[in-house]
This record gives structure tokens, C-alpha cells and sequence, in this order.
């Protein structure tokens, strides 16, 4: 009905005639938007003729403008396009070991920063840092623009160091950082403490609330003592904390480098960065931008599988 119709060649074969035949797969023509398979049987003796980029892009409804992320197995001069704004959604890479999740992840990110995207990295191996660095490997090397942060600056020395504010620290936030459950005494101490810091200061810390903690008369405080000064150990605080709105920025690509990190510090920072980039967000104070976790599934494992910190603001 005067469509081109698209067939894949699976197999070639040489006959001892010198006659060279082919199996091929129909692939279909597009319609109203869909690919279509044809009613009727191809003619016998039509001629076939080599696809081109626009008639297979068209065929299989692909973008001819966007990022990236590959090209046609078949044919390296196809590009393969995804449209960015569907990027802006949740999304996951899946995949088996082995088969290419962080090299696509790789690639994803290098388009989005070519396109203006900021990215910020969740990365728990170091792995990242290299978008820095030219690829010789690749026919176009490019360097990116790259800032990484880390809270081991002993191990990963070429970082910044990741610090946050504990300036008005709230109740939800601290019982959320202690990884164990408090026991509705602690959360009696933990709220009269709070409130009394409120009542007097109009700023406080979280060695105000310690100090605050330790003068409850309940016998209950010394656990939660211990508890708060856990997360003092996990030196994720400090009084120069980093600028949060620093960490989104466009065309560039900000890795915190969690390498060596242990693992309650580092669920620790992907729950206050999760937490207050998304507070800052809502209050339009940081652009839209792509948040990269590699290994997602210890930072918001399966229902059932264990929880991380971060599960439910990542969820």
C-alpha cells in the first residue's frame, strides 16, 4: 500500500550455485504513530533495498534528536535517541553483573552533561570521578566538568569535604539518623529537650541539643547521649558545612565519592542529601537535575529486603 516495509537480515547463506540467499525478520511499516505488521505476504522477486537512518528511525518510532545512548547492533551508523525529558522521571538501569550497567550509566550521564543537565552522583566506589579525565578509547574524548566531594577526605584526598548543617536539627531528622529504634522514653527526653532549646535559643546546634539532652532528669537521656554522639563520630556535621545549593549546577556533573565510607555514614549522606535537596528543590532554590545512585538497591532496597535510612525519601 505503498509503505516501505523494514525486515532485519538474521542469516545469510552461499549456495554452491553462487546464489546468495537471506532469512530475514519483518519488522513492519509505521502507521498512525505504531509499527505495524504487514496483512499480506511480500511479493515474490521485489527488490530489497538497504535501510537507511531516517526510514529505520521512522519505522521503529525512534527519536531522531535527543541523548545518545547507543547505536544499532546491525548497523553502527544508527543512532539510538531517548528523549530527555523522560529523564525527569524515576528510572533504574537493571541488569545482571557484568552486562554494562555502569558503562550505560556512563554514557547517560556524558549526554545529559553535554545537554545541560546538572547531575549529582551517589557513587559507593569511586568509579565516577574519571568523567574528568578524557576517554582515549573514544573516537570524540571529551573532559567534563566534574566536583567531587567526599566525607573520607583521608582516603579520597583529592575531594572536598561533605559536611552538613546541624543548625535547628528537628526531631524527625534525628530519629530518622539514629539507625535504632527509640524507645518512647528517649523520645520523651528528645522532645522536652528540643522544646526547652526552642523556648530559649533562637538558634541552636546539635551540640545544643546534647547539652540540652544531658540536663533532662530522666534516666533514659544516656542512651540517646550515646546515640547522639554516634552521629557526632560520623563527622557528617560541622559549623562550615557545605553550600547545598553549590552541589546542583548545570552542565556539570558532582560525585560524592562514598569509597571507604562506612556504612551507616553513608546511608547517613545519601538520606541528607536526598532530604535536603529535595526541601530545596520544592522551594525552587536549585534547578531540576538528575540524581545518579549507583547500587541503588542498598540505599532503597525491595520491600522486605532490609531499610536503608533513605528508603522512604527516596521512595
Amino acid at each position: 500500500n505503498g509503505n516501505w516495509i523494514l525486515a532485519q537480515v538474521d542469516e545469510v547463506t552461499k549456495h554452491d550455485s553462487g546464489e546468495t540467499t537471506a532469512k530475514a525478520n519483518i519488522i513492519g511499516y509505521r502507521d498512525k504513530g505504531l509499527t505495524r505488521a504487514p496483512r499480506h505476504v511480500i511479493d515474490p522477486d521485489s527488490i530489497v533495498y538497504k535501510a537507511d537512518q531516517e526510514l529505520i528511525s521512522e519505522t521503529l518510532g525512534l527519536n531522531e534528536e535527543g541523548l545518545t545512548v547507543g547505536n544499532l547492533e546491525t548497523n553502527e551508523d544508527i543512532d539510538i535517541m531517548v528523549d530527555p525529558e523522560d529523564f525527569y522521571k524515576h528510572f533504574a538501569v537493571l541488569a545482571q553483573t557484568g552486562a554494562g550497567k555502569s558503562y550505560l550509566t556512563g554514557v547517560l550521564i556524558e549526554e545529559m552533561l553535554e545537554n545541560n543537565f546538572p547531575v549529582l552522583i551517589l557513587d559507593p566506589h569511586g568509579e565516577y570521578s574519571s568523567l574528568e579525565t578524557e576517554n582515549p578509547e573514544s573516537d570524540n574524548p571529551e573532559a567534563y566538568d566534574v566536583k567531587e566531594y567526599s566525607p573520607n577526605t583521608d582516603i579520597n584526598d583529592q575531594a572536598l569535604p561533605l559536611t552538613f548543617s546541624s543548625l535547628n536539627i528537628d526531631k524527625k531528622e534525628i530519629q530518622t539518623l539514629i539507625t535504632d529504634s527509640l524507645t518512647n522514653s528517649q523520645m520523651g527526653v528528645l522532645y522536652n529537650a528540643l522544646k526547652h532549646l526552642k523556648e530559649s535559643e533562637e538558634n541552636y546546634n546539635r551540640i545544643d541539643v546534647q547539652d540540652a539532652v544531658s540536663q533532662e532528669d530522666s534516666s533514659a537521656k544516656w542512651n540517646l547521649l550515646n546515640y547522639l554522639e554516634q552521629l557526632e563520630d560520623s563527622g557528617l556535621f560541622s559549623e562550615n558545612p557545605v553550600n547545598l545549593e553549590d552541589l546542583v549546577e548545570p552542565g556539570r556533573a558532582t560525585v560524592i565519592n562514598l569509597r571507604a565510607v562506612e556504612p551507616d555514614t553513608t546511608e547517613m549522606t545519601a538520606y541528607l542529601l536526598a532530604k535536603k535537596l529535595f526541601d530545596l528543590r520544592k522551594k525552587d532554590r536549585v534547578p531540576p537535575f538528575m540524581m545518579v545512585i549507583e547500587e541503588a538497591h542498598n540505599f532503597v532496597p525491595e520491600k522486605g529486603f532490609g531499610k536503608a535510612l533513605s528508603n522512604d525519601i527516596l521512595r
